[in-house]
């Protein structure tokens, strides 16, 4: 997994847009969620929750920033704000379903293999994501 890396390059991340504005702050957002300090991973965490999923609402970069979650959570500190934004997008809304479907799936295929990585399984974070991905079946499922 090396997606971190071209993080900036391979999206048009200026032209994408959030709840509130576009997403070209979004990349420098999903690179502090790796640091070591918790206060920056806080702010990140808002950058992220505040504008690509605000209240449950889906925008439209939130199908380009969950692929990149994945790497993020297997490589940060502080695991459950990134557990928090891959609850929130998997929970997310849309008037758009195809968004919707899009994001609940890319969410429950991270989670699906998250959970047997070697930093993760027989760790808290093991129990946490298998909690998470029962609740967003029941969720989901309460929908239709």
């Amino acid at each position: 997994m090396d997606m971190l890396d071209k993080i900036h390059t391979a999206e048009a991340w200026a032209s994408l847009k959030t709840n509130v504005g576009n997403a070209k702050h979004v990349p420098y957002a999903l690179l502090a969620l790796l640091s070591d300090d918790e206060n920056e991973v806080k702010r990140a965490y808002w950058q992220i929750d505040n504008y690509v999923v605000l209240q449950s609402d889906l925008s439209q970069s939130t199908r380009y920033v969950t692929k990149y979650l994945e790497e993020v959570l297997i490589k940060a500190k502080f695991k459950g704000y990134t557990l928090e934004l891959l609850f929130q997008i998997g929970n997310g809304i849309s008037p758009n379903k195809n968004l919707e479907d899009e994001c609940y799936e890319q969410v429950m295929d991270i989670l699906e293999r998250t959970q047997y990585h070697n930093d993760i399984a027989s760790t808290k974070w093991e129990k946490t994501i298998k909690e998470n991905i029962n609740d967003l079946r029941v969720l989901h499922n309460d929908r239709f």
